[in-house]
């Protein structure tokens, strides 16, 4: 039986600063330089003989704000950032055509780099009325290209210009929270939010893609003034929008097609909670 040994000693540094306006914090500007690392790892999956991936390498930079008005209704964080990833480690699955399965391999698959804005605030419009909005931005690609990611036998353009998995170019959510006085007994508390996720493709090869996700939830909750419950009642998933696991290909022998669970559909709810 074949053996390896492997092993890698690392030192993960961080160098950042913070800088605020005063005393109170109303304005925070940070931003860090951080290096981090994924251990190799040997792949016992595959059905050749396995082998040791190399160390992944991770260089992250951030800058960022953090900002509240000075009335405390208005709050906004930003932040840009980039991650430079060398040797990424990635779990592929393919199907093994000689074997009539599914092959999953830990490998090396490229180095990449990542790149995007997050903006969320929060907006106090009056004692009784809260608004939240979020958006995020991302850019990635591949800079150079270790593995076959496309299944063609070879490592080369084709690979370069996949689009990096799991990588959504556009997030953004808004919501809003209002609370209802009910006479002198307590407050009733309605809360919506909408959920946006552009596509993204699910696997290496990008043979198979996650759609755009949209999704409403709501939610009604009773607290009275005095007792330690309060009661809610809430929507899941409102809009009833397909939520998919994942999106695996499979062999003939298992029917071909793909293996793609869901995850649960439009759900209400009714909660009682009571603290000791």
């Amino acid at each position: 039986v074949p053996t390896q040994n492997n092993s890698a000693n690392n030192v993960t540094p961080k160098l950042g600063f913070t800088w605020t306006n005063d005393d109170d914090n109303e304005l925070l500007v940070y931003g860090h330089w951080a290096r981090a690392y994924r251990s190799g790892m040997f792949n016992f999956r595959t059905s050749v003989t396995p082998e040791a991936t190399d160390v992944e390498q991770h260089d992250s930079f951030e800058l960022g704000l953090k900002s509240t008005s000075a009335d405390g209704s208005l709050r906004v964080n930003a932040a840009i950032f980039r991650n430079d990833i060398s040797d990424m480690v990635r779990e592929t699955n393919v199907p093994d055509e000689e074997n009539d399965a599914i092959r999953q391999d830990i490998v090396n698959t490229a180095d990449a780099t990542i790149q995007g804005i997050e903006l969320d605030a929060m907006y106090l419009v009056n004692e009784n009325l809260v608004l939240t909005a979020a958006v995020g931005l991302l850019d990635g690609e591949y800079n150079k290209v270790l593995h076959d990611l496309n299944g063609d036998g070879a490592v080369d353009d084709g690979d370069l210009s996949l689009d990096i998995p799991r990588l959504s170019d556009l997030t953004y959510n808004l919501g809003f929270t209002y609370e209802i006085p009910v006479a002198d007994q307590g407050s009733i508390s309605t809360r919506v939010n909408y959920n946006f996720r552009s596509e993204a493709a699910y696997n290496d090869s990008n043979t198979s893609v996650f759609s755009d996700l949209k999704m409403v939830d709501a939610g009604l909750t009773y607290t009275p003034n005095e007792g330690n419950w309060k009661v809610s009642i809430f929507g899941k998933n409102l809009t009833d929008t397909v939520v998919l696991g994942g999106i695996t290909g499979l062999p003939p022998s298992l029917g071909g097609g793909y293996f793609a669970p869901m995850k649960k559909g439009r759900r209400y709810g009714i909660e009682f909670t009571y603290s000791m």
